[in-house]
């Protein structure tokens, strides 16, 4: 009996030890993380560097979108032009063309596509022209209500690929398009058919890691960028194609891109706005004979040529392309 007592003390004695044990045990981990989170707060917090001095972030139906305003002088109120890149591309692609518009006084608003710049690259999202087009217009709503203020209509100017979303644009709202503006526009061109090839996981992880450690490469971007520029890039110029496309995540979300096939473009003879088609006569990513054949499927539509140009003649020649541009604004009315 005594040993049953004294086994009975032993075991509440040691209940008792392992219960102040643990608290201790908990009180020491409480102050250390209390501690740790004082020292914390008196670091200050360092914001995420923004791209560019103007740099916006908006998030739209669950997208973060990145985008740009440059304002054009308040007197002039030219009107509103909304500028789209193509594949591969972001809003450093009009680096030559926006000081002039907004110095001929219209108000520039440049975007960056999902996939692309520093846009949103969350696996999944549907990359249809139509998609982009609803969400970009999601943005100049935005914008208009809250940072511009004015009912003007826009015009929207769209490079290679860019072109696609403007065209879907404009037939969405008619009502909200002044006119279009398209350089080297890949307007026929349809995706690669790898959807359905791409959907096992063997062959989506080589795809990714493909496109990950060989495709969005330095070296092979800039063979790219060579032959769109038809001239060396600057460190400068290169810079800025590369450190977007390194954004992690960039993979994952262009094989999204080619695992759902864009659907050739329809509705061109819906569009009755004045169309501005602008190529480099050497283009070898869009031939000058798409943008003849955009001319002649277009109601109101020209198309100019720029001699000894290739993909890019917005950076190119730019003095050349923002005089046109501009040019063919003023023959209008905003």
């Amino acid at each position: 009996m005594s040993n049953l007592i004294f086994s009975k003390m032993v075991y509440n004695q040691s209940k008792k030890t392992g219960l102040l044990t643990y608290s201790i045990l908990i009180s020491i981990i409480i102050i250390t993380l209390l501690f740790i989170f004082a020292i914390l707060k008196t670091f200050p917090v360092q914001a995420e560097v923004m791209p560019f001095d103007n740099s916006k972030f908006i998030t739209l139906d669950g997208i973060q979108l990145h985008y740009r305003v440059f304002w054009g002088e308040a007197e002039k109120n030219a009107g509103k032009v909304l500028l789209i890149h193509g594949m591969g591309g972001s809003t450093f692609c009009w680096r030559e063309n926006i000081n002039f518009l907004v110095e001929n006084g219209y108000t520039v608003v440049a975007v960056d596509l999902p996939a692309f710049g520093y846009s949103d690259r969350q696996p999944g999202l549907n990359h249809s022209g139509q998609n982009r087009a609803r969400l970009v217009w999601k943005l100049l709503d935005y914008l208009d209500e809250k940072e511009l203020n004015t009912t003007q209509k826009w015009s929207l100017v769209g490079h290679s690929a860019g072109a696609r979303t403007i065209i879907e644009m404009v037939l969405q709202h008619q009502e909200k398009v002044r006119d279009l503006i398209m350089i080297g526009a890949a307007v026929y061109n349809t995706s690669p058919k790898a959807g359905s090839l791409t959907e096992y996981w063997p062959i989506n992880y080589l795809f990714e890691f493909v496109l990950d450690r060989i495709l969005l490469r330095k070296y092979l971007i800039n063979r790219a960028l060579i032959s769109a520029y038809g001239r060396e890039l600057t460190p400068h110029e290169l810079e800025g194609y590369v450190n977007p496309l390194q954004k992690k995540g960039t993979a994952r979300a262009w094989l999204d891109l080619i695992q759902r096939e864009s659907p050739a473009v329809t509705g061109l003879e819906q569009i009755e706005q004045p169309v501005l088609l602008i190529w480099g006569e050497h283009d070898s990513w869009v031939k000058p004979e798409d943008g003849q054949r955009l001319r002649n499927e277009l109601a109101n539509a020209e198309l100019e040529i720029i001699k000894d140009s290739f993909h890019m003649p917005m950076v190119t020649d730019a003095q050349q392309v923002n005089k046109m541009i501009v040019e063919f604004f003023k023959r209008g009315v905003h």
